[in-house]
């Protein structure tokens, strides 16, 4: 028996192993709260190529720059849109649950509209900020 085993797992360590069981048991994505680790794309380059990013998916990443989180998503209509994934209420990486059809933060379950970036709950109250998107040429890009 470790001496980890014998001590036990502290509060924070047990919500965190909860919380990591949780979204993987949902098949949500676990992603940096803070937004490290995430592939990084320059302004006005190709994101995702459009055929990839099915209906009813997103696609998180960073701008290369300022390492700011973002997320495209490809509503169930087809529509696709952008909006910066860093949580109104604490700034972790907001990822897409798309069972529900939400965007949702994992750090305090904000759940916010893949269609509008609107709050549906909180703790948040403001709306994830809605960015520019272009497709062109088969490609989503970041403008």
């Amino acid at each position: 028996m470790s001496q980890a085993d014998r001590e036990g797992v502290s509060r924070k360590g047990f919500l965190r192993i909860g919380a990591a069981a949780g979204l993987a048991a949902t098949g949500a994505p676990i992603l940096a709260s803070c937004g490290k680790d995430l592939p990084k794309v320059k302004s006005g380059r190709a994101v995702i190529a459009e055929k990839k990013l099915k209906p009813n998916s997103a696609f998180v990443f960073a701008d290369a720059k300022t390492e700011d989180p973002r997320v495209v998503v490809r509503l169930e209509s087809g529509k696709i849109l952008m909006y910066s994934a860093k949580c109104t209420h604490k700034g972790c990486t907001v990822g897409y649950k798309p069972e529900e059809q939400h965007l949702v933060c994992p750090c305090h379950n904000s759940i916010y509209s893949p269609l509008s970036g609107g709050v549906v709950s909180g703790p948040a109250d403001k709306p994830l900020a809605k960015l520019p998107v272009k497709v062109a040429n088969g490609k989503v890009l970041y403008t």
